[in-house]
C-alpha cells in the first residue's frame, strides 16, 4: 500500500474546535504525493468536534477515531503522545508521521516537501523536519511571515523552541524513540520531540520556507509567542508569568530525563552538556559554568540577555 508514494500518518489532536477543525482536515486529505491516514483522538470536547470527526470516520477509509468510550482529558502533550503510539501500533508500518493543529489550513505540498527533505536519512536515531510558518487571523488574511533561521545546534535546547509540531515531518525512527517514553517537564509533545532529537543529535533539518497558514483567533489551545518586536521587559515578565502561574519549563529536570532513559544513544559530548544543567542550581558558579558552556552564536542579543538572567534567577 505505501510502495509507490510514501506513506505518512498525520496524528490530529482536537479540543473544541468545531469552528475550523473541517476546514484543517480537508487540507491533509487534499495533500499531494503522499497517501495520507489521519489518527485523530478529542480531548473532551463539549461542542461538535466528535460529531464532525465521527463524520470523517464514516466516510473516509483512511481517517481514523480513536475510540476509548469514556473521553478523558490528558492535555495537549499526552494527547498527542498517546495518538501517535496508537498509529505506530497499525500493521501498515507508516514511513512518516507529522502533527496536525485542529484550526490550521495546510498547503497542498506541505507534507511531501518535509518527506522530500528527510527521505535519505541514514540516521539511527531518526530524522525531524520544520519549518516556518505563515501566520494568519481567523479569516485567513496573512497578519505576517515567519523569517526565522536556526542553525541545527545542541544551543536550540537552551532557547524557546521555533519547531512547531504542525509543521514537524520525522520518521519512524525518532517515533519510536520519542513515543517510548516522554518526560513531565516537557510542556508540549512537538517540544519533546525537538529537544530530544538536539540530544540524541538526530537528523535535524530547517526549512525557511512556509507551508501553512497557521491560524491566529481567540480560542487558540497554543500560539505563536513571537519574540522579534519583544523588549528584555517584556520577556522576562512572560517568562517569570510562564514558570510560576503555567508550571514552565523545568529543563535541568529535562536533561535529568532524557539522559536516564536514552543514555546509551547519547554521545559524550551531549551527555556532558546535559549534566552541566542538571547541575546548574546547585550553586552560583554552576550557573556561571552553564552561561560559559553555551556557545552563544546565532542568537539575537536580547534573547541571550534573557536567558543569562533565567540561569542566574534559577528559571531556566
Amino acid at each position: 500500500m505505501c510502495k509507490e508514494v510514501p506513506c505518512i500518518a498525520v496524528i490530529l489532536g482536537t479540543y473544541n474546535g468545531e469552528e475550523f477543525v473541517e476546514e484543517q482536515i480537508l487540507s491533509i486529505l487534499k495533500q499531494k504525493d503522499v497517501l495520507v491516514h489521519i489518527f485523530a483522538r478529542d480531548d473532551g470536547s463539549n461542542d461538535r468536534t466528535v460529531d464532525i470527526l465521527q463524520k470523517y470516520e464514516r466516510n473516509y477509509l483512511n481517517f481514523h477515531l480513536m475510540n476509548e468510550g469514556k473521553i478523558i482529558n490528558k492535555g495537549i502533550k499526552d494527547n498527542f503522545i498517546c495518538t501517535l503510539k496508537w498509529a505506530l501500533s497499525f500493521p501498515d508500518n507508516f514511513e512518516y508521521f507529522a502533527f496536525s493543529d485542529q484550526d490550521d489550513v495546510w498547503e497542498e505540498r506541505k507534507l511531501i516537501s518535509g518527506i522530500n527533505k528527510i527521505k535519505n536519512s541514514t540516521n539511527e536515531n531518526g530524522a525531524l523536519y520544520y519549518s516556518n510558518k505563515t501566520i494568519v487571523d481567523k479569516r485567513l488574511d496573512i497578519l505576517y511571515q515567519e523569517k526565522f533561521y536556526e542553525k541545527n545546534s545542541f544551543l536550540n535546547f537552551y532557547f524557546v523552541s521555533h519547531a512547531y509540531g504542525c509543521t514537524m515531518v520525522f520518521n519512524r525512527k525518532l517515533a519510536i524513540l520519542g513515543s517510548k517514553y516522554i518526560s513531565n517537564a516537557a510542556h508540549f509533545h512537538d517540544d519533546w520531540i525537538h529537544r530530544l532529537a538536539i540530544c540524541l543529535n538526530s537528523e535535524i533539518i530547517f526549512d525557511e520556507n512556509s507551508y501553512i497558514l497557521y491560524r491566529q483567533h481567540g480560542n487558540n489551545t497554543c500560539g505563536t509567542f513571537a519574540t522579534s518586536s519583544k523588549s528584555i521587559i517584556h520577556l522576562l515578565k512572560r517568562t517569570i508569568e510562564f514558570m510560576t502561574v503555567g508550571g514552565g519549563y523545568n529543563r535541568a529536570k529535562l536533561s535529568e530525563d532524557i539522559l536516564r532513559e536514552y543514555s546509551d544513544r547519547i554521545d559524550d559530548l551531549n551527555r556532558n552538556k546535559l549534566r552541566t544543567i542538571i547541575e546548574y542550581k546547585n550553586s552560583f558558579l554552576n550557573k556561571i559554568k552553564l552561561i560559559n558552556s553555551a556557545e552563544l552564536t546565532n542568537k539575537k542579543l536580547k534573547e541571550i540577555v534573557v536567558w543569562k538572567i533565567k540561569v542566574l534567577i534559577g528559571y531556566f
